[in-house]
């Protein structure tokens, strides 16, 4: 695991989904212990989005992942994420958000697993 979702409002060829896919797949290494082989990507394009009140073109990632990260890597993970996220979809900067979800739990292969200390 990592599983991560985009939702732009942007839409989007198969082009540019596959650009964002490899894209989260690779860049996902920058947290220590993650790979491309167990990142799981989804993307969500076209959907309506506001911001401000106003329909904008707009993004948001959703990352989540088995236990914590180190707070450099995160900066560094979202710093990634939000420039190419803009530089595929369009989407300004200052529309892409983005959300990191650190679970003690999680369940994959028909599995349970609980993070110990």
């Amino acid at each position: 695991m990592p599983f991560i979702r985009c939702s732009t409002s942007a839409k989007l060829d198969d082009a540019k989904k596959e650009a964002l896919g490899a894209m989260f797949s690779d860049s996902i290494q920058i947290i220590q212990g993650k790979t491309a082989e167990i990142t799981m990507v989804e993307c969500l394009d076209g959907t309506t989005m506001w911001k401000g009140g106003e329909r904008r073109n707009c993004a948001f990632i959703d990352v989540r992942m088995f236990g914590p990260a180190p707070a450099d890597q995160k900066a560094k993970l979202t710093e990634e994420f939000c420039a190419k996220v803009s530089e595929i979809t369009g989407a300004d900067i200052a529309n892409i958000f983005m959300c990191i979800y650190e679970s003690d739990t999680w369940g994959a292969r028909g599995g349970y697993r609980v993070l110990t200390s």
